[in-house]
C-alpha cells in the first residue's frame, strides 16, 4: 500500500513539474495558415508591408508544418531593403525582468542559397506607451550557406526590460545587394516567456 501511494505521490509531482515546464507561444497565427482580411496572400493578426514592391505575403506554395507559410521575394531591382511582417504582443504582467525567446524556421527555394540575402528575426521592446525600449534585438540566418528548400531554425533569447508592456516580433527578409535576388519563406514562428 505504501508503495502504491509512493508511486501516485512521484506521479503527480512529475505532472505537476511537466506542466510548470510548459511555455505558451504568444504569437496569433504564428504558422500563418488563416489569411487575413485582404483575401488569401493577406495574413491574419500579422502587419505586412503596403508597398507592393515589398513583395511579403502569404503562401501555400511550400510549408514547414500545415499548409501556408509567409513568402518574400527579392526582385532584385533595390538593395538594403528589409521587407517584413510583423505582430506587437502584449506582454503577460510577470514578464519583465524575464528571459524570452523568439523562434522560426526559414527556407528558400534558390538553388545557391540567398547570395547575398538574410531572413532575420528581430524582437523590440515597447513601453506603455508603445515608444521603443533600447537597441532592438536581431538575429541573421538563411543566407549563402542555405541548401535548396532546407527548413533552417533559428531563435533568439533575450531578457525583457522591466518598463516593457509589449513587444514588436519582426520576420524580415534582408533583401542584401541589388540584384541579389532570392525567395524566402518563414513559417512555425513562436514567441515564448521561458524563464
Amino acid at each position: 500500500m505504501q508503495r502504491i501511494c509512493l508511486m501516485v505521490l512521484v506521479s503527480v509531482f512529475c505532472a505537476i513539474t511537466v506542466q510548470a515546464q510548459e511555455t505558451v507561444n504568444l504569437l496569433v497565427n504564428s504558422s500563418f495558415e488563416a489569411p487575413g482580411p485582404d483575401g488569401e496572400s493577406d495574413v491574419q493578426a500579422w502587419s505586412l508591408p503596403k508597398d507592393p514592391k515589398d513583395c511579403i505575403l502569404r503562401s501555400t506554395e511550400a510549408a514547414r508544418t500545415g499548409k501556408a507559410s509567409l513568402k518574400s521575394v527579392d526582385d532584385g531591382s533595390r538593395s538594403g531593403v528589409f521587407p517584413n511582417a510583423s505582430q506587437t504582443v502584449i506582454l503577460p504582467a510577470d514578464a519583465p525582468g524575464r528571459q524570452c525567446k523568439l523562434s522560426a524556421w526559414a527556407m528558400t527555394p534558390e538553388a545557391n542559397g540567398l547570395a547575398d540575402g538574410l531572413a532575420m528575426l528581430k524582437i523590440e521592446f515597447l513601453d506603455a506607451k508603445r515608444a521603443g525600449l533600447g537597441k532592438p534585438i536581431e538575429k541573421n540566418f538563411l543566407g549563402k550557406t542555405a541548401k535548396r528548400s532546407e527548413w533552417i531554425y533559428a531563435d533568439s533569447v533575450a531578457t525583457i526590460p522591466p518598463e516593457a508592456r509589449f513587444v514588436k516580433i519582426q520576420l524580415m527578409h534582408n533583401w542584401g545587394a541589388k540584384d541579389a535576388g532570392g525567395t524566402m519563406y518563414f513559417d512555425d514562428a513562436t514567441f515564448e516567456i521561458v524563464k
